[in-house]
């Protein structure tokens, strides 16, 4: 909701802007249509009728807009902040109702990332840690240790799905010391201590539409993920969609290359490889020495009738390596 305090501010705004005899009251004002907006808005918080108080702002003749300079730029900054909120909090709603896809497989995971995930658990051992991020029901872990996997496993995911309560629960008190749920929490909330990461880094990580697929902090993610693979160790995780403007990406067409490719090539200490028939990423860490371009962020935007949201970016580093296609 946008506050009373913050409504007060911009109504004082108003008035001291206000050279009229007869002084500014709603009624008459050139926002009346703003303020039913906003408390439109208020009654029922939502995308559209934000939206809608962002149109009626911009609707306002240009001279109003000069005269109220002011008071214009502060609503337009207390509606910068509540679109955060608001979209964090119908992230929030969305993980905990499980509104994304949570059922996926084995079969799935190797139609998905392909040899890089099949040839990364054969070679597992006793010793190998296996992370899912996102994992749903944790489908593909529970069928890969009942099938004999000798790894050590750990999912997670914002909630357990109801309907996998009793198989995740058996999991745990089969494997006790190799299968564990962490949930309760965005990704960047878990601590290393939940990981266990005292039995060291993890040879595989993957992410079938999981935290890469609808996180607010991408880069935070993948930075994360990052660190916790061995050197040696592979991620791979689902295509996802990322405009990032490339002023310095030398012959960059991203009808032919993917935003998120380029940029994500010169990050160093890994190897990108993306699949053309799936548009999964296999990334192969190679050293510990990560670093990664910057990215500003432009857009984050939660779209009706889709899970994965809008994310567009900026990066003005040169990024002048090019990813393997395969």
């Amino acid at each position: 909701m946008i506050s009373a305090n913050d409504l007060r501010v911009f109504s004082r705004m108003i008035g001291e802007s206000n050279a009229s005899v007869t002084g500014w009251t709603r009624s008459r004002s050139s926002f009346r249509e703003t303020l039913d907006a906003i408390d439109t808005y208020n009654r029922a918080p939502s995308p559209e009728s934000l939206r809608f108080i962002e149109m009626c702002l911009d609707r306002l003749p240009g001279g109003k807009k000069l005269q109220y300079v002011s008071a214009f730029r502060q609503l337009k900054m207390t509606l910068a902040m509540e679109k955060i909120m608001l979209e964090s909090r119908e992230q929030v709603r969305r993980l905990a109702e499980n509104s994304f896809r949570v059922t996926s497989d084995s079969q799935e995971y190797t139609n998905s990332f392909g040899s890089a995930f099949t040839n990364a658990l054969a070679s597992m051992t006793a010793s190998s840690r296996w992370l899912d991020g996102g994992a749903g029901e944790a489908r593909a872990m529970i069928a890969y240790l009942d099938g004999g996997g000798k790894g050590q496993c750990i999912a997670t995911g914002y909630q357990i799905p109801t309907t996998a309560a009793p198989s995740v629960r058996a999991a745990k008190e089969k494997y006790p010391d190799r299968f564990d749920y962490v949930s309760g929490k965005y990704f960047s909330g878990i601590s290393d201590a939940e990981l266990h990461l005292e039995r060291g880094k993890f040879d595989l990580i993957t992410d079938l539409n999981g935290v890469m697929y609808y996180t607010q902090t991408l880069v935070e993610d993948l930075k994360r993920y990052l660190s916790l693979l061995k050197v040696g160790g592979v991620l791979v995780f689902t295509s996802i969609q990322v405009e990032i403007d490339m002023p310095n990406a030398t012959n960059h067409d991203p009808r032919q290359v993917p935003d998120l490719a380029r940029w994500m090539s010169n990050i160093t200490g890994i190897n990108v490889t993306r699949s053309r028939r799936t548009g999964s990423y296999t990334l192969v860490k190679n050293s510990d020495d990560i670093n990664v371009p910057h990215l500003n962020v432009i857009t984050y935007e939660i779209r009706q009738g889709r899970n994965d949201p809008l994310r567009k970016y900026s990066c003005n580093s040169p990024l002048a390596i090019h990813p393997v296609i395969t």
